[in-house]
């Protein structure tokens, strides 16, 4: 099929660069997509395009989607990018725009290294430009912080003044007669990356402004909002760094204001700003237009914001070691001590143990994060935006939330659909959950019962995992005030699903029941048709989200609770436990009711000697939602 359009992408192999190119093929299907992709190491260009369209941030295309999609082999900071001969012919020939993404992210390179990355590149792709004979848009990616920072000042879409001759200066970098030390004090600038950015965007507009040439400038680029999935990212740049490593427990001391805010945008509508830009008509003869793709100040994320968010999802999904940020303030005396404490001394510690090597590697994040990304955490901007905002406007409660999600999923590789629950997989981290979630129960039989099951199902089973993602939307589904009743797949295993069941809701606190009670069937009225010998039912809260109750051990409150006519939702569970054969509770188990059973059904499971890989608690299908 001939195609009206072919884009050229660099950088398409990066965390900006895919969502570009998902978003591109998305919305403009006939549009052709010809990329400059570096060999590495022993990968062609071919090899590292095979590895591209493998990855999940294309999951969501039609079939057969890479058939629109081709590379070429470069190297951008090269003449002609580097290009043979017969890929210079065809990119004159057939392409009609281009966007630039290319660029290295690293803060601390030094100046002349920064500069090749992203000044000389940038120059060699609008040389290839000016060789395209159907050339209709160009889009170059620069940063909103090529603008140093001034205090409750508006910052626009316009060249930043330099202190120099940007054509001078760029040749004493390349010559190796300035360096990053003497540029950065008299240009304002944090680092060598906005630095050379901010000269590209200076010899850009000198050089070419006779090209239908566009500048978008994005802020601090994070995970995706809606495409190709809510939380998608797959770069432990920037922000997600932060979300990483304070999630983990690993980061404690932060040198931040906490009421900074930072102007975090969502990849897919960097994404989409690009695109808008480089269709759009607003290319005027000897003009540049300068776009920033920023929230703005009123969706500007503050520390705190982040702080509290990033804090309760970790506490709710934790990792290795519970979050907590012993010291968020500015440079000096008290942060250097909280450091050296919490960083230095303490990774790799008897307090929290690991290998040297992955301590030092800990190290260096943290410190790198709070040297590199001080000026970001210490210091407000307000920039100005004219491109359109697409979609509604951010929550930014919601949005930390996502980002916190993408992080748990796609770079910790962690999902919400096998939770891990128990299991001596969950080690020391159990102790921190049994030490904290339980604290919400009212009767201390609760905390105690639900204990002694986190530990027996440590003796027992590697590793307990819920899908928890399908029991909070059959939670979501049942209206207030319902009761949702949790019932075994197979009857002769009721017993030991219902402690299961009962284990992982008490768990999951967040979940919201506002009380469970666990009862044997032959207590209930005949009516309930409740199969097996226990059954485990749990009442759905007002408001969703709300913290749980406990464990109630009257059945005669639920019988009556049954007979009043409240609405049950059957939810039909069973326990995977791979080849190996669940546990048959004897008849003696079936004691009592509420916390009193599920005692029993703990010390009946401890007596089987039973031994499991895994155990993991699959929520199917309902009736009745």
């Amino acid at each position: 099929m001939a195609h009206t359009e072919t884009v050229l992408i660099t950088g398409a192999t990066g965390f900006l660069g895919k969502v570009v190119l998902e978003e591109l093929l998305r919305t403009r299907p006939d549009t052709h997509a010809l990329l400059i992709v570096r060999p590495r190491g022993k990968l062609t260009a071919e090899d590292r395009l095979r590895q591209l369209i493998g990855s999940p941030c294309f999951g969501n295309l039609p079939e057969n989607w890479s058939q629109q999609v081709s590379a070429v082999e470069g190297d951008l900071a090269e003449e002609q990018c580097g290009l043979s001969a017969e890929d210079q012919s065809r990119v004159a020939s057939t392409v009609t725009h281009i966007i630039h993404c290319a660029a290295s992210i690293e803060f601390d390179l030094p100046v002349a290294e920064a500069a090749k990355a992203n000044i000389t590149s940038t120059l060699n792709i609008m040389n290839l430009a000016r060789s395209c004979d159907g050339l209709k848009s160009v889009v170059s990616v620069s940063t909103a912080y090529v603008t140093p920072h001034l205090p409750h000042t508006k910052i626009e879409e316009k060249l930043v003044p330099v202190p120099w001759d940007p054509e001078s200066i760029y040749r004493e970098i390349q010559d190796g007669v300035v360096s990053t030390e003497d540029l950065l004090p008299k240009s304002g600038h944090p680092n060598s990356y906005t630095l050379t950015k901010c000269l590209a965007e200076h010899l850009l507009v000198s050089r070419f402004s006779d090209l239908p040439l566009s500048i978008v400038r994005p802020s601090i680029i994070s995970a995706s909002r809606e495409w190709p999935a809510p939380g998608w990212l797959d770069s432990r740049a920037a922000f997600a760094a932060f979300v990483a490593l304070i999630g983990s427990g690993h980061l404690r001391a932060l040198i931040a204001d906490l009421d900074t805010h930072m102007d975090i945008v969502p990849c897919d509508v960097v994404a989409q700003d690009i695109l808008a830009q480089l269709f759009s008509v607003d290319h005027r003869p000897q003009s540049v237009p300068i776009r920033h793709s920023t929230v703005g100040l009123e969706q500007a994320i503050t520390v705190r914001e982040a702080r509290d968010e990033i804090i309760g999802f970790f506490t709710e999904y934790p990792v290795e070691e519970p979050p907590h940020l012993r010291y968020i303030g500015p440079p000096g005396r008290a942060f250097q001590l909280a450091d050296f404490r919490e960083h230095h001394r303490r990774l790799g510690s008897r307090e929290m143990p690991m290998s040297d090597r992955r301590a030092a590697f800990i190290r260096q994040q943290t410190d790198y994060l709070n040297t590199a990304f001080r000026y970001f955490t210490l210091n407000s901007f307000d920039f100005r935006r004219t491109l359109p905002w697409p979609g509604d406007r951010i929550d930014t409660a919601s949005y930390i939330h996502t980002i916190c999600a993408g992080v748990y999923r796609y770079l910790m590789r962690r999902s919400r659909h096998e939770l891990l629950i128990g299991g001596n997989k969950l080690g020391r981290l159990q102790e921190h959950l049994g030490g904290k979630m339980p604290s919400l129960f009212s009767p201390d039989r609760s905390r105690r019962v639900l204990r002694r099951a986190g530990a027996v199902l440590s003796a027992v089973a590697e590793r307990v995992t819920v899908d928890e993602m399908s029991l909070r939307a059959v939670r979501d589904a049942a209206e207030s005030g319902s009761l949702l009743r949790f019932e075994a797949e197979h009857a002769a295993q009721s017993a030991f699903t219902a402690l299961i069941t009962a284990y992982a809701l008490l768990m999951r606190r967040s979940l919201g029941f506002g009380a469970l009670w666990v009862v044997p069937v032959a207590a209930l009225p005949a009516a309930t048709g409740a199969q097996g010998s226990v059954a485990t039912y749990a009442l759905r809260n007002s408001a969703a989200g709300g913290r749980g109750g406990r464990v109630d051990g009257s059945a005669s409150k639920l019988t009556r609770m049954l007979e009043s006519g409240v609405p049950v939702h059957t939810v039909r569970v069973r326990i995977d436990s791979g080849d190996e054969a669940l546990p048959e509770f004897s008849e003696d188990a079936v004691q009592g009711s509420g916390v009193g059973l599920l005692r029993h059904l703990v010390e009946s499971l401890r007596a089987t000697g039973a031994q499991y890989r895994r155990l993991h608690l699959d929520i199917g299908t309902s009736s009745g939602l």
